[in-house]
């Protein structure tokens, strides 16, 4: 109960002891991770990035928000341990807020710590291979303010199921845009070829209109604690969709300080993490230049 009541007690200030509402969860991201923090610096959105074993010790009692970027939920509760899964449903309980985009969306469901009570279909009932750009149905939510066509980024997404009243769609899938793609197909090759022949021969779901429908943002609550999952990568660089979505997020997850100090810093609250190699940037330049050199030689071989 002692450390519930001081979680809450962070929440009601004016600001975090960092000046930054948001803690973005960088173990086990990797090129989401990457891509998340390159997102929000665009963004102009003011975050911590934080570890796992400083979630573990409780520093996210400091924040607002969590932000969980992409990659594989199991390795992200791995990371994090049953101490730091503790601490964030602590957290969350207490009236921190929750921000999962797809991996990070997958360790709020019901199999990994559960903040809400939903789950995702097995592989071989969904369409695992669709990267692209989607055109959504969004309902009437804050988030969307500004966005006046709701075309978004989601790659390789899980598609989540729930029965609970208490957790609402944001947002459903409607077409995809035809520069998207499943597997090594183009959607507007996969029209013309015809996707059930295309799914025979690869042996899985590859049919974009079968997402049609289907949930891509949810919203619940988990304790006084707001929970957003999202399928959709908001955090795409680059996005203007995404960009307008990520500032109104923020508005309502984090309440931001125009304040704030700048954004994207390595220092946590209360001085230097000596922990964290002056590399990070060089390197985090290096990942930049490779993967974008594999995109482009990916688009080439298409």
């Amino acid at each position: 109960m002692a450390d519930r009541r001081t979680a809450a007690d962070a929440f009601s200030a004016d600001e975090t002891a960092s000046g930054k509402p948001c803690a973005l969860l960088w173990d086990e991201s990797f090129l989401w991770g990457v891509m998340a923090r390159r997102a929000l610096l665009e963004a102009g959105l003011s975050f911590d990035l934080v570890r796992a074993q400083e979630v573990r010790r409780g520093d996210l009692a400091r924040y607002r928000l969590l932000f969980v970027p992409g990659g594989w939920a199991s390795s992200k509760r791995a990371a994090l341990g049953d101490k730091g899964c503790g601490e964030i449903r602590r957290f969350v309980e207490a009236g921190g807020n929750y921000l999962g985009i797809c991996g990070g969306a997958g360790l709020a469901t019901r199999d990994e710590i559960a903040l809400l009570p939903v789950g995702r279909k097995p592989s071989a009932r969904r369409v695992t291979s669709f990267s692209g750009s989607i055109r959504v149905s969004p309902v009437e939510h804050p988030i969307w303010r500004g966005v006046e066509k709701p075309v978004f980024a989601a790659w390789w997404p899980s598609q989540l199921t729930f029965e609970d009243p208490g957790v609402r769609v944001l947002a459903s899938y409607e077409e995809a845009q035809p520069d998207a793609v499943s597997a090594d197909v183009s959607v507007k090759d996969g029209d013309r070829r015809g996707w059930p022949i295309l799914e025979e021969s690869y042996g899985i779901l590859l049919d974009p209109a079968r997402l049609r429908g289907e949930p891509a943002v949810l919203e619940g609550m988990f304790g006084r604690g707001k929970v957003i999952l999202s399928m959709l990568h908001f955090d795409t660089p680059g996005g203007r969709n995404g960009r307008v979505v990520l500032k109104n997020l923020w508005r309502f997850l984090a309440v931001d300080s125009p304040s704030s100090p700048a954004v994207g810093s390595l220092s946590p609250p209360g001085g230097p993490r000596a922990h964290i190699s002056p590399d990070i940037p060089r390197i985090l330049a290096e990942i930049r230049a490779c993967v974008e050199g594999l995109i482009a030689a990916g688009e080439d071989r298409m």
